[in-house]
């Protein structure tokens, strides 16, 4: 996980500790409402957030589509994104890694200077 991701959690867990002090410990990480109720409803909940942010044709297993394509366009290795992702085989996340089209053409246009 990123520094930014492990402190995120972080002070998500000291938010949920103050907030839901009362309640009975859990190991679920994502607690919600008044009471920290686990959050089981997943694909409720991420229709409600595509619904208000007004994206539309869009699957929860796009993320990982996304994340690889970020890394490859932000100079991460393939080799480096197959381990994130957990994949066996380099071509398993060259089909989840999509650049676009400004990353090739810098690529084309690198051909220039040789």
């Amino acid at each position: 996980m990123s520094d930014r991701v492990v402190n995120s959690l972080k002070s998500w867990k000291q938010y949920s500790e103050k907030e839901w002090r009362n309640v009975k410990p859990s190991d679920y990480v994502i607690r919600y409402g008044k009471i920290g109720a686990p959050l089981t409803e997943i694909k409720r909940s991420w229709l409600s957030v595509l619904r208000r942010a007004q994206i539309t044709d869009f699957r929860w297993h796009d993320l990982r589509h996304d994340f690889a394509s970020q890394l490859v366009m932000n100079g991460v290795p393939l080799e480096q994104v197959q381990k994130l992702m957990t994949h066996e085989t380099i071509s398993m996340t060259l089909r989840y890694a999509h650049f676009a089209q400004n990353i090739l053409q810098d690529a084309a246009n690198k051909l220039n200077a040789l």
